[in-house]
């Protein structure tokens, strides 16, 4: 991805936001959504589709996505009230 994690932190938040308001949503969802936010804007690079290596066979932008919303939970601007199901706070 040709952005920082800091603008794909903000960008995750942004989707989330404007796809999902206050309701409640699935992780992969959201993922799918910023992918292609990302996408769309021109962000996405072609080392963004290869492999990433990681559990869950994704692509290397998908599990960079996958990093910003962990790291968006670990600072509470995204919640997991429970299983597979978050929100914007």
């Amino acid at each position: 991805m040709n952005i920082s994690r800091d603008e794909l932190k903000e960008l995750t938040v942004q989707v989330a936001k404007q796809k999902f308001g206050s309701d409640n949503f699935k992780r992969r969802v959201l993922m799918d959504a910023v992918e292609k936010r990302v996408r769309d804007l021109g962000h996405w690079t072609t080392e963004d589709d290869e492999e990433s290596g990681s559990a869950g066979r994704k692509s290397k932008g998908l599990a960079n996505i996958d990093w910003a919303v962990s790291t968006l939970k670990q600072e509470g601007r995204l919640l997991n009230p429970y299983r597979d199901h978050w929100r914007v706070p």
